[in-house]
């Protein structure tokens, strides 16, 4: 109702900009061209200066915060995949074994997946090991594209007029 009010008054077209904290200021880089954009950014990361931005050919503060978005989205899918699949995993470890005609693996963390939690991921160090190289392949994959300027970019606004 508010924003309604709002954009009824003659010369006030737009809502007001929203911030995390509504009595800090807000960083001039992060201008709502992204969804869900409030200001948040209490460290400034994409103000430091060091060489991760140089590796990642991420000059322009619109660069890093691309960067910074897809490197978001990507762990945060990983880590909904992660979230699922521990789960799943000793639920489903069993039946799939049986029917595989396999062995019971989980037999020494009594049915449990193997986590720093209960004290059995030394036995998958050769996995985590591979898993890390891999990761870090697909990071470095990632930071050529947004030297290259592959990664997208908002569209800016168009001004009527």
């Amino acid at each position: 109702m508010l924003l309604l009010l709002h954009a009824s008054l003659p010369g006030l077209t737009t809502p007001p900009t929203k911030n995390w904290i509504p009595f800090l200021r807000r960083p001039l880089y992060l201008d709502e061209t992204y969804a869900a954009d409030v200001g948040f950014d209490p460290l400034k990361f994409v103000e430091r200066e060091g060489p991760w931005w140089e590796l990642a050919g991420a000059a322009t503060a619109h660069r890093r915060v691309a960067w910074m978005r897809e490197a978001e989205i990507k762990h945060s899918r990983i880590a909904m995949l992660a979230a699922a699949g521990w789960p799943l995993s000793e639920l489903y470890h069993g039946p799939l074994a049986g029917a595989a005609g396999l062995p019971f693996g989980l037999d020494p963390t009594q049915g449990r997946a193997p986590s720093l939690l209960n004290g059995n991921l030394a036995e998958s160090a050769p996995l985590l090991v591979l898993a890390v190289l891999f990761a870090s392949y697909l990071e470095c994959r990632t930071l050529d594209q947004v030297a290259e300027g592959r990664t997208p970019l908002p569209q800016q606004h168009a001004t009527a007029g």
